[in-house]
């Protein structure tokens, strides 16, 4: 039944990357750093898609305003700073800039190619109101089998009953009772189908992806029209299901017409080779057990620099031919490592397979992109902005990390903040032991006489022990901590096996203790261990090092740049108090957040203000 059902291979985004240019509306400057401009379009769409303590208080908007401006003028200082030293000019930084250009340039054609070509007339949401107030109730009859398909449509035709022939066949299973469609469930060559029917009528064989089906509508229940808003929310579902099939026609006439007759080829030794390399890496993960909270592996920065020693003499050789265009072994790769790559299994067919997904998306990618910088989509102002703010936070953290780097943490002082992250979890010397508690002095020594003499200390236990929660155990315990139980752990410590003690004082009597077992102190085992982990903890240090001199740098960068603040446009910028997180789905494939996240990054405010204050 899958096949049939509505399935949309396009999500559109739910926000455009430049909302001013969308209303028409005149971008301002809410703030500046030397000649370099935070446009109010931008603050206020990081604002709303990056996730900020306390938001949803609407008294601390203004603050909260204010705070998150601040951050961002951060990150533009640094960003500034990494250009005025090269870092823009790096390798990564070339490589991350022409991959993230090239998702929004693929972006840019489908807005050209599929949304911008959708148009949706009166004829169609008529039809969609129509069918939307009208639920048909269907069940089907399925096979992979032309054949058979279609000599059971000709026993239909004949007058045999639809339900005789459905109870003798195995798709029953999974429509035990007719389901009621509306408007937009069916795929829409389906739903044209189904909605020319009558009850007690049937569908001639129609071609899915999965087989061939025939449907039967048993009755049609008319909707009711409910209130003006519940009508005006049923035309928005309305249009907003036209417009994805709309939006899914003109995806596949694109792809059909544009990939086809594509000339492309990859190096199968060079495949070989760098999926040899990806399955030693994973491997490696699998034996240390590095996975993530989700229980995955994933490829991080490290891996790609062993990888890329590793085949170095290879890195330069063509490893992808589009149309004519020689791509590199590298720049398949970096690509490949930008893109990130988390697994649940390492075995070889997984990243095998894996890689050659990869691989037939990049030559797709690569084919959008090379359209789109055809086209000149590269110059548009949504694909400046949107890259122009992506690398201003690339930048950022690049500078940053370099600083960090540059910090060098030797391993004692890394194990010795291991140790006091992952401390063992020591439990303490447990003990099992025989009571018999008595009320009186007299029967307490009574019982140690006895004991003594050899009598068997559970029999004892039976007649002298007046303790109500062991009686049925004989006077047993169980296993216990030392710790615990007072003066009798104390006691049973030191005993040992076999040994007998007492009396023993404690509240309402005495007791006479047997132990019977002990179990020394043991620790558990580190979450995880220091190997695993060194590289991390060592990082983490380097930040903690590094932190106040980028507070101090931030501030000093400040005064050198020159700070200033449009305190009109923060204060009229209108934002929610809505606390979201948001993915941004890519025209033709990809992801990414909607916007940079960054963190809070006000520390170094109070010393640029102090800075700022003139002289006595």
């Amino acid at each position: 039944m899958k096949s049939y059902i509505k399935t949309l291979g396009i999500i559109l985004v739910l926000f455009c990357s430049n909302i001013f240019a969308q209303s028409g509306l005149q971008d301002k400057i809410i703030a500046t750093i030397g000649d370099k401009p935070i446009y109010e379009s931008e603050f206020i769409e990081r604002f709303e898609f990056t996730p900020i303590q306390k938001k949803q208080i609407k008294n601390l908007i203004p603050e909260l305003k204010l705070e998150f401006l601040y951050t961002l003028i951060a990150e533009k200082i640094w960003a500034k700073y990494a250009v005025e030293n090269n870092f823009d000019t790096t390798e990564a930084i070339r490589y991350a800039r022409k991959s993230i250009e090239k998702m929004y340039l693929r972006d840019a054609l489908f807005n050209k190619e599929v949304r911008e070509k959708i148009v949706i007339d009166n004829k169609m949401i008529n039809t969609g109101i129509e069918r939307f107030n009208n639920r048909p109730s269907i069940r089907f009859i399925t096979s992979l089998d032309s054949a058979e398909i279609y000599s059971l449509y000709s026993l239909l035709k004949s007058g045999a009953d639809f339900d005789t022939l459905l109870s003798t066949r195995p798709e029953l299973k999974e429509q035990s009772e007719p389901q009621s469609i509306k408007f937009g469930d069916l795929q829409d060559y389906v739903e044209d189908q189904v909605y020319k029917l009558k009850p007690k009528q049937f569908t001639s064989p129609i071609a899915a992806p999965d087989g061939w089906y025939i449907f039967y509508v048993y009755n049609i229940k008319r909707q009711l029209t409910g209130t003006s808003k519940e009508t005006t929310t049923q035309l928005e579902e309305i249009k907003k299901i036209i417009e994805e099939r709309e939006t899914q026609k003109n995806y596949d006439t694109f792809v059909r017409s544009f990939f086809a007759g594509k000339k492309v080829d990859a190096d199968s030794r060079l495949f070989n080779l760098l999926a040899s390399e990806l399955q030693k890496v994973f491997k490696e993960k699998e034996s240390m057990r590095q996975v993530d909270s989700a229980g995955l592996y994933n490829l991080n920065q490290f891996d790609v620099v062993k990888i890329e020693s590793d085949i170095q003499g290879d890195l330069a050789s063509p490893f992808i031919t589009i149309e004519g265009k020689k791509i590199t072994l590298k720049e398949f790769f970096r690509d490949f490592a930008f893109d990130g790559l988390a697994l649940e299994a390492v075995d070889k067919l997984t990243i095998y397979n894996t890689l050659n997904n990869r691989v037939k998306r990049f030559i797709e990618y690569e084919l959008l992109a090379d359209e789109a910088y055809r086209r000149g989509l590269q110059y548009t102002p949504e694909v400046i902005n949107a890259v122009a703010m992506w690398m201003d936070n690339y930048l950022s953290q690049a500078v940053k990390a370099n600083a960090i780097e540059e910090i060098e943490i030797p391993d004692s002082i890394a194990k010795q903040y291991y140790s006091t992250l992952y401390k063992k979890t020591e439990i303490p010397v447990q003990v099992n032991i025989i009571e018999i508690f008595t009320d009186k002095l007299e029967d307490a020594n009574r019982v140690l006489f006895d004991a003594r003499a050899g009598i068997d200390f559970k029999l004892l236990a039976d007649k002298f022990n007046k303790r109500e929660w062991t009686k049925k155990s004989h006077g047993e315990y169980g296993y216990f901590p030392v710790n615990t139980f007072g003066e009798i752990g104390k006691a049973a410590q030191s005993m040992d096996i076999g040994e007998i003690f007492g009396p023993i004082k404690n509240d309402g009597g005495y007791s006479v203790i047997k132990l019977i077992d002990k179990k020394e102190k043991e620790f558990l085992p580190e979450t995880k261990s220091f190997a695993e982990i060194k590289d991390e903890l060592k990082r983490k240090l380097a930040i903690e090092k590094v932190s106040n001199r980028i507070i101090n740098k931030t501030a000093e960068l400040a005064s050198k740049y020159g700070i200033t603040i449009n305190r009109d446009v923060l204060n009229s910028a209108e934002v929610t108090t809505i606390n979201s997180f948001a993915i941004r789905i890519m025209g033709f494939g990809g992801k990414t957040t909607a916007v940079p996240l960054v963190s809070p990054e006000t520390d170094w405010v109070d010393i640029w203000l102090k800075k700022k204050e003139p002289l006595p």
